[in-house]
């Protein structure tokens, strides 16, 4: 697997080494096929890994019946065909199993769709006995077995595939053509980003929207489908500092952003100028009301220390302040002190994803914060936004594109000086 790893890694590089010498795409207003021959060292870089989930067990069915089976293990031939075409995989002692039976040692990846030979695939997994994913995936779903007992369920899928689920998935398919457009680029790129950084694991991003939400074919669109090919390659591309080669700039971006955006320092630790804090006046006009501004949370101290306080090596915390804001206001870093006048700094989006839950729903790093007259909570109010707020708002980017703004004026509005190049 490592020397897997290594010809994937290399692959990506090559696929960004190519990002550099073939030059700045100009907006044209029709778009124009681009036919290429690909290498299989491109191929390679063009697919991506995403992890689905990790269960304790796996259920793949296809409907119609699978063409065939490829392989010579005589105990998956003999599973073939099956009254219902269905496979139920677990682990046991570090062997797979396929239907209680034992086919071999865990310790390569079991590739179920290239021996079934069956796309899309229908599958279900379980943890703890109780259903967790259900759905239809094309390409390939990669079993991989972790230390941990578990199984992690991996879709390895061309990045144009990948990407009809992707914008489904990400913003409304009925919103304008160009919006769809530059979410497909803006996707595009941070897929290629995050694949240059994954070397090692068995994959290149996740499926949540911790990464980019990702459903299979249940968020695939007529509409999306045309937007994915409508930019086939595109990727946004800057220059880092001390560097003069342009590389794939990671494209982030949040649902909401509030009113302004921030810059990809204080969340991501990326200070990268083609990733400012700005003002957007766009979404203000297309979001919901209850997401541009949202609702006061309470939040007891009791609650607060028992999800931060031993994290941070504190006793009971006592004062929260504001440590670090920009200047729209927006929270970078807060301070946390406890009882004792231990303090201890924490990142604000960390601090939302580490409170929020269904009833403390704290939906962006932006907001005030005061301690109660009870002096046993503090109220969290003044929130703004949905989302980290780093790079496009995609609120933003609908109502610019409802004005009429096509792809490339809405990634520079959100990105500017980053430029779009073919990277395929």
């Amino acid at each position: 697997m490592k020397n897997t790893s290594l010809m994937i890694f290399s692959s990506v590089l090559l696929l960004l080494a190519a990002i550099c010498v073939v030059g700045c795409y100009r907006y044209e207003p029709e778009y124009k096929p681009v036919t290429k021959t690909v290498t299989p060292a491109q191929k390679s870089a063009q697919e991506i890994r995403i992890l689905l989930t990790q269960a304790d067990s796996l259920k793949l069915s296809s409907s119609p019946r699978p063409r065939s089976v490829k392989t010579t293990n005589p105990v998956i031939k003999s599973l073939y065909p099956t009254a219902l075409f269905a496979w139920n995989i677990s682990l046991k002692h570090n062997k797979w199993v396929i239907n209680d039976r034992v086919i071999e040692s865990a310790s390569s990846p079991l590739d179920l769709t290239a021996i079934f030979e069956t796309d899309p695939a229908k599958i279900s997994t379980t943890i703890a006995g109780k259903p967790d994913l259900n759905g239809s995936y094309r390409g390939t779903i990669r079993c991989v077995a972790l230390p941990s007992g578990k199984i992690a369920i991996v879709n390895v899928i061309h990045i144009e595939q990948y990407l009809n689920s992707v914008i489904g998935s990400e913003i409304y398919p009925t919103w304008p053509a160009s919006a769809l457009r530059a979410q497909a680029i803006a996707a595009r790129s941070y897929a290629i980003w995050e694949m240059g950084r994954h070397t090692s694991e068995h994959w290149d991003i996740g499926s949540d929207q911790a990464s980019q939400c990702y459903k299979g074919l249940a968020s695939e669109h007529p509409n999306v489908i045309a937007a994915v090919g409508q930019t086939k390659g595109l990727v946004l591309t800057y220059t880092p500092a001390n560097s003069y080669r342009p590389t794939v700039l990671p494209c982030f971006y949040s649902a909401i952003c509030g009113g302004s955006t921030e810059s990809g320092s204080p969340i991501f630790g990326y200070d990268i100028k083609e990733l400012p804090a700005k003002a957007c006046p766009h979404c203000q006009h297309t979001a919901p009301a209850s997401k541009y501004r949202w609702p006061s949370v309470k939040l007891t101290k009791s609650y607060v220390s028992s999800k931060l306080a031993r994290q941070y090596n504190l006793d009971q915390i006592d004062k929260i302040t504001i440590d670090q804001a920009n200047s729209f206001g927006r929270i970078a870093y807060l301070k946390l002190t406890d009882k004792k006048g231990k303090s201890a700094r924490i990142r604000s989006d960390e601090f939302r994803h580490a409170l929020h839950s269904a009833t403390t729903r704290i939906y962006s790093p932006w907001f005030e914060i005061k301690e109660n007259p009870d002096k046993t909570s503090w109220t969290i109010f003044n929130g703004k936004g949905w989302g980290h707020g780093t790079g496009m708002c995609q609120r933003g980017a609908q109502r610019m594109a409802e004005q009429g703004y096509n792809e490339f004026q809405i990634l520079n509005f959100y990105y500017p000086g980053a430029i779009v190049r073919k990277g395929y």
